[in-house]
């Protein structure tokens, strides 16, 4: 368990941006063996982050997560929770160009699955950056689409808010940003998106994208 608030400031040079990760337990988490697993883990703590862009190059794909941002492995992520904030600003630059965000309240990515995962921290991102190319941001997981990958009884209660200024593409969902197979899942938070401009968004109370199977899910959540 964490309940140690973050705070997190990346600057971009005249060289560039880098990448960045941050995760409330872990940033990134993997495993080949059965044994390998990321089970009961929660964090309360505040998750801060600042990105800026560097004005001559734009930016770099970044992760932020409640939990950890990826987990390879052969079981589910299973009973992991996230009740802390997680604020992301991304500040102005002259160039946004290769700027991604991909926000998750409990984590980013798991190709083996999600079993009873939870938010009901606060999400709030701002992009005050043009010509991002993209802002994905949910309650609970951000990518669990591998093939035969399921997403059963996770719910996010938490608050989504996104103000973004340009981007190419914006996706939110109040539980999955894009899942295969989800099941007895539901979202209660209201989630709020207010693209200035820019291209595609796709917004949904459950999933911005859902692939295949939805089955007994639902939300309550204002859209």
């Amino acid at each position: 368990m964490n309940d140690i608030d973050i705070t997190v400031n990346v600057k971009g040079t005249d060289e560039g941006a880098p990448a960045c990760d941050v995760g409330g337990i872990a940033a990134l988490a993997s495993g080949s063996t059965s044994k390998s697993v990321l089970q009961n883990c929660t964090n309360k703590g505040t998750i801060k982050v600042t990105y800026k862009p560097s004005d001559e190059w734009g930016g770099n794909e970044f992760s932020i997560s409640g939990v950890a941002n990826s987990f390879y492995g052969k079981k589910a992520v299973k009973n992991c929770k996230n009740t802390g904030a997680i604020i992301c600003t991304i500040e102005k630059a002259a160039e946004g160009f290769a700027t991604e965000a991909n926000i998750a309240g409990v984590i980013g990515m798991s190709n083996s699955g999600i079993d009873s995962c939870s938010n009901t921290g606060k999400i709030t991102v701002n992009a005050n950056v043009s010509n991002m190319t993209g802002i994905s941001v949910a309650g609970v997981v951000g990518d669990t689409t591998y093939i035969g990958t399921k997403m059963i009884k996770s719910f996010n209660t938490g608050a989504i808010t996104v103000t973004a200024n340009a981007p190419r593409s914006t996706v939110v969902g109040g539980v999955a940003v894009v899942v295969n197979d989800i099941t007895q899942s539901y979202n209660k938070g209201k989630v709020t998106v207010n693209v200035k401009s820019g291209g595609d968004a796709a917004v949904g109370g459950l999933a911005g994208q859902a692939t295949a199977n939805v089955q007994n899910c639902y939300n309550t959540g204002a859209v």
